[in-house]
């Protein structure tokens, strides 16, 4: 009975030794935005027969919080926009 007891008292502790405890409090690091990116939030696509693409964007500073609206058009090989990219 006494080895049952020890077998069981080992085996206990061996669990409870491996959990590692996470302080939940501590807030979770985000990167930090980048000051030099309008990030495209919105944008219109659409498409003219043998010429290419055109539309329209909205785009916001993540550090200013300045919003512009353009124009985009990809006739002479400019980029297409999409949600996230850097304009």
């Amino acid at each position: 009975m006494i080895k049952v007891s020890m077998i069981l008292m080992v085996v206990l502790l061996s669990f409870s030794s491996c959990n590692k405890d996470v302080d939940a409090t501590e807030p979770a690091i985000e990167p930090a935005p980048d000051c030099d990116c309008d990030e495209i939030i919105e944008y219109t696509t659409f498409n003219l027969l043998n010429v290419g693409q055109f539309g329209t964007y909205i785009t916001i500073n993540q550090c200013t919080g300045v919003q512009v609206n353009g124009d985009w058009d990809n006739y002479n090989g400019g980029p297409t926009p999409y949600a996230g990219m850097c304009w």
